[in-house]
C-alpha cells in the first residue's frame, strides 16, 4: 500500500531478498500494491514536510515527489516493473454532491484520486494494471472507507501473492 509499492520495487531492483528466492507457491504475482504513487504525488515535498508538523503525512521523501519519482522510474528496468500488480482507487463520485476522500487534498489533487494519489500517478508503465476501483480512499480516516480494508482487494491479492 501506497509507499510499500515503489519500496518493493526498489528492493526487487537494487538487492537481493526474499522475493528473489520465492518460488511460485499459491500465485504468480511477485509484487502486489494498491494506491501506490509510482509517478510522485504533489503532496510529496514541503506538503509533507508541513504535514509532518501536523501529524497528517508520513513526511518528505524526494523519490514520492513528481520530479523525484520521474528521475527514480528512468531507472527502474522494465523487468523489474513486469513483476508489479498495481489497483488504483477514487472516491465514489455523485454528480449532486461535492465529493472527496480528503476535502483537505481535493483543492491539491487531480480526480480522480483516492486522496493521497491521483489515478494517473499510479500508474506504473511496464507494470500489470489490475484496475480502478471507485467508493475507495487511501486511509480508513478518510471519506470512504480505506482501500486497506476491502475484503474483496485483499482476497484477490492473497490468493494470487507469490511469496
Amino acid at each position: 500500500h501506497s509507499q510499500g509499492g515503489p519500496a518493493s520495487l526498489h528492493l526487487y531492483t537494487y538487492y537481493f531478498s526474499c522475493l528473489d528466492s520465492s518460488a511460485a507457491g499459491g500465485g504468480s504475482r511477485m509484487i502486489q500494491s494498491i494506491g501506490s504513487p509510482y509517478q510522485g504525488s504533489p503532496l510529496g515535498g514541503f506538503l509533507a514536510e508541513l504535514g509532518q508538523i501536523f501529524d497528517a503525512s508520513c513526511g518528505y521523501n524526494h523519490d514520492l515527489t513528481t520530479t523525484g519519482a520521474g528521475n527514480w522510474l528512468n531507472y527502474i528496468p522494465n523487468s523489474s516493473k513486469n513483476q508489479v500488480h498495481f489497483k488504483t482507487t477514487s472516491v465514489k463520485d455523485k454528480w449532486w454532491s461535492w465529493d472527496a476522500c480528503s476535502y483537505v487534498t481535493d483543492f491539491l489533487l487531480s480526480d480522480p484520486d483516492d486522496g493521497a494519489t491521483e489515478r494517473y500517478r499510479g500508474q506504473l508503465s511496464g507494470g500489470n494494471n489490475r484496475g480502478h476501483t471507485e467508493g475507495l480512499c487511501h486511509t480508513l480516516s478518510m471519506n470512504d472507507p480505506g482501500q486497506t480494508a476491502n475484503w474483496s482487494i485483499n482476497n484477490e491479492m492473497n490468493t494470487n501473492a507469490r511469496y
